[in-house]
């Protein structure tokens, strides 16, 4: 396969991300710096051929605590072959996902949140259609919003008249209605595209203020309110968005049928909806890499950073909300009952962690130990559906709970190692700007950092 790829970059110069199809494979070895014995990588400068974090479809629809695409990048170019499967078992909205189909990689994604579901299944599924076609169907979209004069549909959730003026609603609704008269002439991945353009405009309408990333009406957004400044167009950021996305969504099919010409294969990118991290429903041994990034030890509130664009497509109503947030790796959701005993983990650092935190607060000292009995769960099924031999990469942050130290990274080698891996590489990569990091305590330098952690499922 190697040398078919330098046949092609004779034949074919113009495509230039031919060597990342067909790249001369060498030992995981991607250090720059060493500090105080600890690696440092630097992903921007190790893909200095990736423009920015948001090209192609990266950009479409915000979301927290987005990877970098370089991170993916490099290491499934340097660990794995065209047609080979990648994992990642907390996909977020699809970022390892596009990176591997822009490689000529198969890949699945799971994640229980599903609007990072959709936003997944839309940056990844290539559009068969010319500009000109799909330029008319967003042109007919468009013409049939301004023309509708029916009533707009209705959507109910929890204080919706805190976060939205009446006028947003209204014209939120009329989206909403005239997608849903078009869904039968539409195709299933045009109609997600849409949902997501949508979804995408949510945020700058509503009353929360844009710069924090969870919901929040601060004294700027009140001021602002107050005085009329705010342009709350919804129908203008929508035409924005469909202009934007649909662009860089054409860019991406492109790329993905010149893949195909060039590997005769067409990458496949699969949510695998019925599973969890802590359940893959996939065969043992058939995945070639695991990349992923779990949620922090101290339970992100992700589902509250997207709660609003969840109620407007009927995602999260009737309970559902706090179902998810139950479910979630990390989550903040548990009983007294749980927490009214200390909870021991069976590592001897972590679990003087946990008394420490316990003497402080019971509650958060059994949401850290929780944390890690599902992170164990993640990593058991990681190491039954890999293939022996091959690679499980996991990006990990360290935390502070109650000013006590928790080095998630040391502990998730313990766990690892103990669940049959073999550790590889171990690294750091500084936190530059991650949405929904946490707050991190002024004495812990080593939380300034995220550590990258390279195992092997032995053969």
């Amino acid at each position: 396969m190697e040398n078919e790829g330098q046949d092609l970059l004779i034949k074919e110069p113009s495509v230039l991300y031919q060597t990342d199809l067909f790249h001369d494979k060498r030992p995981f070895q991607i250090f720059i710096e060493d500090r105080n014995g600890d690696k440092e990588y630097n992903f921007r400068k190790l893909c200095p051929e990736v423009p920015n974090t948001t090209y192609l479809t990266h950009a479409i629809h915000s979301y927290p605590a987005k990877f970098i695409p370089q991170i993916p990048k490099y290491v499934i170019r340097n660990l794995t072959q065209p047609g080979d499967y990648i994992l990642d078992p907390f996909s977020g909205s699809g970022t390892t996902l596009v990176e591997a189909s822009l490689l000529g990689r198969h890949s699945y994604g799971i994640d229980i949140n599903p609007l990072g579901q959709l936003i997944t299944e839309v940056k990844t599924t290539p559009i068969d259609l010319s500009h000109f076609q799909f330029s008319k169907l967003i042109e007919k979209f468009k013409a049939a919003i301004k023309e509708y004069n029916g009533d707009p549909l209705t959507v109910e959730f929890p204080n919706k008249d805190y976060w939205f003026e009446k006028k947003v609603q209204k014209e939120i609704g009329i989206i909403l209605a005239v997608l849903k008269q078009l869904k039968p002439d539409l195709s299933e991945p045009i109609y997600r595209f849409f949902k997501v353009c949508i979804s995408s405009v949510i945020r700058k309408v509503a009353n929360a203020d844009p710069k924090i990333s969870k919901p929040f009406i601060s004294k700027y957004m009140r001021d602002a309110i107050a005085n009329g400044k705010r342009d709350l167009n919804t129908f203008k950021f929508l035409d924005e968005a469909l202009n934007d996305y649909s662009k860089r969504l054409l860019d991406y099919s492109n790329r993905i049928k010149e893949i195909e010409s060039l590997t005769k294969m067409r990458p496949k990118a699969v949510m695998l909806k019925n599973s969890d991290a802590r359940s893959i429903r996939l065969e043992n041994n058939t995945v070639d890499l695991i990349i992923t990034s779990p949620p922090y030890a101290n339970a992100q509130e992700y589902f509250r950073s997207i709660k609003l664009e969840l109620f407007w497509l009927g995602l999260a109503n009737n309970g559902k909300l706090l179902d998810l947030k139950k479910q979630l790796v990390g989550t903040e959701r548990v009983s007294a009952k749980e927490y009214s005993k200390l909870q021991q983990f069976g590592i001897a650092d972590l679990d003087r962690a946990l008394k420490k935190i316990y003497e402080v607060d019971q509650r958060r000292s059994y949401i850290v130990y929780k944390y890690f009995v599902d992170i164990k769960k993640n990593i058991e099924e990681n190491y039954g559906v890999l293939r022996p031999g091959k690679h499980f990469c996991i990006l990990v942050g360290d935390n502070v709970i109650r000013k006590i130290p928790v080095y998630t990274h040391k502990y998730i080698i313990d766990i690892a190692e103990s669940v049959g891996f073999e550790t590889v590489e171990v690294g750091y990569d500084r936190i530059k700007a991650r949405g929904l990091a946490p707050k991190r305590h002024h004495t812990a330098g080593l939380i300034e950092v995220e550590w990258l952690i390279v195992f092997r499922k032995r053969n």
